[in-house]
């Protein structure tokens, strides 16, 4: 085998485990079908402790995280949240499930996405898993009128990660069907 197939299938491998839960994705009215697409190929560098400028080139350059009330503006900012959250020596992982996606809000510059999801946070030390039912709010930039959803392209204006303090669903199949 090549060395190009073989690090092509190692690439797949990983990028699979890391791979945000679509299964129960449904898009509402006015949602562009790419979506779906779009959002699977953006969750495995976000759910990527060692993604860097892979995972913050999704972002404007002034783009921005909202995350437990705290707002994060720069590429910078984005990192260093995504490192208090996501150790880059795996012990913590995320897991993004994605049910119903609406649009929210739409101007000449974007459009806004309201994602009802599940994030799963396991930790590999103590064997344990969180989750947490809430909902993501997804501004991304429009280009010559059109959602832009090109991937590693300064996509998101916004995205605000709206999840509870405590833990309020189990992890798993069961809450899947609940989004």
């Amino acid at each position: 085998m090549k060395a190009s197939a073989i690090l092509t299938t190692a690439a797949t491998a990983i990028t699979s485990a890391m791979a945000a839960d679509l299964s129960a994705y449904r898009a509402g009215a006015g949602v562009e079908p790419e979506l779906k697409a779009f959002l699977s190929a953006y969750f495995p560098f976000s759910e990527d402790p060692a993604a860097t400028t892979s995972w913050t080139d999704w972002w404007a350059a002034d783009g921005s995280i909202t995350f437990r009330g705290r707002i994060y503006d720069s590429a910078a900012k984005r990192q260093a949240l995504k490192r208090s959250i996501l150790p880059a020596d795996g012990s913590i992982t995320w897991n993004h499930v994605v049910g119903q996606v609406t649009v929210a809000a739409e101007t000449a510059r974007s459009k806004t996405f309201s994602e009802s999801v599940i994030v799963e946070i396991g930790n590999k030390a103590k064997g344990t898993c969180a989750g947490f039912k809430g909902n993501v709010i997804a501004e991304i930039k429009k280009t010559n009128g059109k959602v832009d959803l090109r991937h590693h392209a300064g996509n998101y204006l916004t995205y605000v990660l709206d999840l509870p303090q405590k833990p309020n669903v189990p992890c798993g199949t069961q809450p899947r069907a609940t989004l």
